[in-house]
């Protein structure tokens, strides 16, 4: 039904690429953004970058688990392990556990992105 090995393996390199990549840029861009004079445009310039990094991650999604969730629309057994794994390693604990530097990162990038001049003035005093 799917292969454990390639998936643990896949599923590393889908976490490292969005807490490395997605994650560590964005919470560096956002930083580097706010020193800037004018961080409205530094941000702006940098924003498509940043969100095309996490479409990169979301297409590097397991391939193994995008069979999975095909085999689960006809197969129940199949059906059971899908919401088993989406449970245990994608849900709400999981998110904040495994894709932590990500969600930090990301999440610091769409503050600054939404309200630059707050976030400004909260990290530069």
């Amino acid at each position: 039904m799917i292969n454990i090995i390639k998936y643990q393996e896949e599923r590393e390199q889908h976490l490292n690429f969005f807490n490395t990549v997605a994650g560590g840029f964005s919470f560096t861009i956002s930083l580097a953004c706010l020193q800037m004079s004018n961080t409205e445009v530094a941000v702006m310039i940098c924003a498509p970058f940043v969100f095309s990094l996490v479409i990169m991650g979301l297409k590097k999604y397991p391939k193994s688990m995008q069979d999975l969730r095909r085999k689960a629309k006809n197969d129940k057994k199949a059906e059971e392990l899908n919401k088993h794994i989406y449970s245990t390693e994608y849900g709400k604990k999981a998110l904040l556990l495994h894709y932590f530097p990500y969600v930090y990162g990301y999440g610091f990038f769409v503050l600054t992105f939404a309200f630059p001049g707050y976030m400004k003035n909260l990290v530069n005093g």
